[in-house]
């Protein structure tokens, strides 16, 4: 029995397939509308065959019905039937808008004959239908001038054809027959026949995988760098304009600047190193526990918290790659590693959308502004969709259909349903915990009264989330002091607004504040990877000397299901 012909042919089957096809699918439509876009001004600027070949190249890349018919009748010098309908419509739409993009165009420079226009009414509707004939002679002119380059069209082909030819570009490829009714045929391009009109040589394709499997990661690194950077540059613009004002705030003095910034951040690095430690990383060595898996405390506590650290380097793969392959020795798998670390973030985006809505909510959303309203409406989205995923049922049969495609064993020991709700609780009082060290911070430049430490809470809850979903941005840099000096506006005090007084001061002192907090928590982070460091460094010095996988005594009592 015959099935139909696939519509990619390709030899990677399921859905990254699908995925992958339909991604190819959208750029190289996008790269062939920016060809073709630019080998005009390329073929003006350059002596030669000009941007003839850019536009090949860039028309043989986008979709469209008929397309190798169309090219072959051009290149074969079939001029168009000018009287058709199209065309018709094409000249018509000519008439129509031209002459109005010319009254706009006047109009917008000011000319004082259209003022005259408006008020005689009649002339200048005379000088309209004027200018919708001239309009369709335009149209007219427009479609001969592309019949006459369509005429020229198979002198230019005989001439350029074999130009690409001896360049490995072949223009109209010979089609070719199928076999059987389903058999795929033998090209090995994703388009069908009737799409192919440029074909280019097996080792101009060579070429461009092994650049692309060279470079593509540098272009991603570059392009997350890029976003990343003009973020930080839009929030240290106005510390840069308005640091006279802020010093004098902040840092008059050195007994101020110990009372507003110094004292109040090392009990904030303190406050964060612990709720890393207690809500944090024993969270996680509970999830780890529960399937099946009792890693020692302090080997644990040191796997999480360099992995924590290598957020901030280029590409969030590092973070889950440098815990599985620090779990290893545990005899922990990497589908274990990953699939708990999955959960893990999870369970704590969760619990930093509901704090943030809870707080946040009584704000409203029409008072937020800019950043801060969008990522409002994306916590108000993902907070049921985070919370159906995470229910038992739905999450590991998720994660168990994701493992049977990429062909490893399914999760068998996991973590239950009351364990899930008892861990969420207790990151949501580490989150409390976190927001009351957030608070000490802000409170005293700001001068914030004791009831606002809620929004607070919030604020910062959702400036995490902001953080951690720009993938785009290490460890959420940039993102998340935006939002949160965006959201931390609203609740400034009238007497703070009024003695700040531009709005560039006030904008300033937010961003300022926001990147403390970043700095403390950086030093929290590192304060938290020293201790456990040194409070583990027999097995620190172990592990460098012994580098091959060993069992573990606690691990040696449980089974490994993966």
């Amino acid at each position: 029995m015959t099935q139909p012909p696939p519509l990619f042919i390709t030899a990677r089957p399921g859905i990254r397939q699908f995925v992958a096809d339909y991604f190819w699918f959208l750029v190289k439509n996008v790269i062939g509308w920016l060809l073709i876009l630019i080998s005009g001004p390329v073929g003006v600027a350059l002596p030669g065959p000009g941007g003839i070949p850019l536009f090949l190249i860039g028309f043989g890349l986008i979709s469209l019905p008929g397309k190798r018919r169309l090219t072959s009748r051009m290149l074969r010098g079939r001029r168009l039937n000018l009287t058709r309908r199209p065309f018709v419509f094409f000249k018509l739409a000519v008439a129509l808008l031209l002459p109005l993009g010319l009254f706009w165009y006047a109009a917008h420079r000011d000319q004082q004959w259209v003022a005259w226009l408006v008020n005689h009414a009649w002339v200048g509707l005379l000088m309209y239908c004027a200018a919708t004939v001239i309009g369709w002679h335009v149209g007219y002119r427009l479609l001969q001038l592309v019949n006459l380059f369509i005429k020229a069209l198979p002198r230019m082909r005989r001439k350029l054809r074999p130009w690409l030819r001896r360049h490995g570009i072949h223009l109209l490829p010979p089609r070719r027959r199928r076999r059987g009714r389903g058999a795929p045929s033998s090209n090995d391009d994703s388009e069908s026949d009737e799409q192919t009109i440029i074909s280019l040589h097996h080792r101009h394709r060579a070429r461009l995988r092994q650049w692309w499997k060279a470079s593509s990661r540098y272009i991603r690194l570059g392009v997350a760098t890029t976003l990343m950077a003009v973020i930080i540059l839009m929030m240290l613009r106005p510390i840069y304009r308005s640091w006279p004002s802020v010093q004098e705030r902040l840092l008059a003095s050195w007994t101020q600047a110990s009372l507003n910034l110094l004292i109040p951040g090392l009990i904030f690095t303190i406050m964060f190193a612990l709720f890393l430690f207690i809500f944090r990383a024993l969270v996680w060595r509970r999830m780890l526990r529960a399937f099946g898996h009792d890693v020692p405390l302090m080997p644990a506590m040191r796997i999480w918290s360099y992995s924590e650290l290598a957020r901030y380097l280029p590409g969030s793969i590092f973070q889950v790659i440098g815990r599985a392959y620090m779990l290893r020795r545990y005899r922990v798998s990497g589908t274990v590693s990953s699939t708990v670390q999955l959960l893990e973030l999870t369970l704590f985006l969760l619990a930093n959308i509901v704090l943030a809505l809870a707080c946040l909510a009584w704000l409203g959303v029409k008072q937020m502004d800019g950043p801060a309203r969008n990522w409002m409406l994306t916590a108000m989205i993902l907070a049921p969709a985070l919370a159906i995923l995470v229910h038992p049922r739905i999450y590991y049969r998720l994660v168990n259909w994701v493992l049977a495609r990429l062909g490893k064993p399914a999760i068998v020991q996991r973590l239950r349903g009351k364990q899930m709700l008892l861990l969420l609780g207790w990151t949501f009082i580490g989150l409390l915990w976190q927001s009351a060290g957030v608070y000490i911070v802000a409170a005293g430049p700001l001068k914030l009264q004791l009831a606002k430490w809620w929004v607070v809470a919030g604020a910062y809850s959702l400036a995490w989330v902001a953080g951690f979903l720009a993938i785009f941005s290490s460890a959420g840099m940039g993102v998340r002091e935006l939002v949160f000096g965006t959201v931390m506006l609203l609740i400034l005090p009238p007497r703070v607004r009024a003695e700040l007084g531009d709005t560039s001061v006030i904008l300033a002192t937010m961003y300022f504040i926001a990147f403390l907090l970043r700095l403390w928590t950086i030093i929290g982070e590192l304060v938290f990877a020293g201790v456990i460091t040194y409070l583990d460094r027999h097995h620190v010095a172990h592990d460098l000397i012994n580098t091959d996988v060993e069992p573990s005594a606690a691990t040696l009592t449980t089974q490994d299901h993966v």
